[in-house]
């Protein structure tokens, strides 16, 4: 008994979280409703997983390649760990098939989610590579606000 009242209270209280009260009013099934926008909000969520799984595993993979590249150019750095190079190479091939399928078989979800992850460049140059006398000022405020010294954890 206790725990079918406890669902029936969780599944009310789910219901008030996703639909306001005039639909719970509304509806003879309301239910229904509240299941429907779930579901539409579930899809959105994978979309914005499939959106954000293209540009990790985009940025992995140049990530291996760049670890390739410099055990090529500059095999005698010292490094912690060395292992051989099958191990990056079949990784980086990896990342290139979960790369390439999705850009070959949803272009246009692909071409969002590289728009998203590169969105952040204009940010990164105005925060970093524009010198402060030019960058806007709304920036610079933000900038020093974000990290300023008197900011301190715990």
């Amino acid at each position: 008994m206790p725990i079918v009242t406890i669902i029936y209270i969780l599944t009310n209280v789910a219901y008030y979280t996703v639909l306001d009260m005039s639909s719970i009013l509304a509806s003879d099934a309301v239910a229904v409703c509240a299941m429907a926008l779930i579901y539409l909000t579930v899809q959105d969520v994978f979309q914005l997983i499939n959106y954000y799984s293209f540009s990790y595993w985009f940025f992995v993979g140049l990530s291996i390649a760049g670890q390739i590249y410099l055990r090529w150019k500059e095999p005698d750095r010292p490094r912690p760990l060395k292992l051989s190079l099958v191990y990056p190479v079949v990784f980086c091939l990896c990342t290139v098939f979960l790369v390439a399928v999705p850009l070959y078989s949803d272009t246009l979800n692909s071409l969002i989610g590289i728009t998203i992850a590169f969105s952040g460049v204009p940010v990164y140059i105005l925060g970093v590579h524009v010198p402060e006398s030019k960058r806007p000022p709304f920036i610079t405020a933000l900038l020093r606000e974000c990290f300023s010294p008197s900011l301190t954890l715990g």
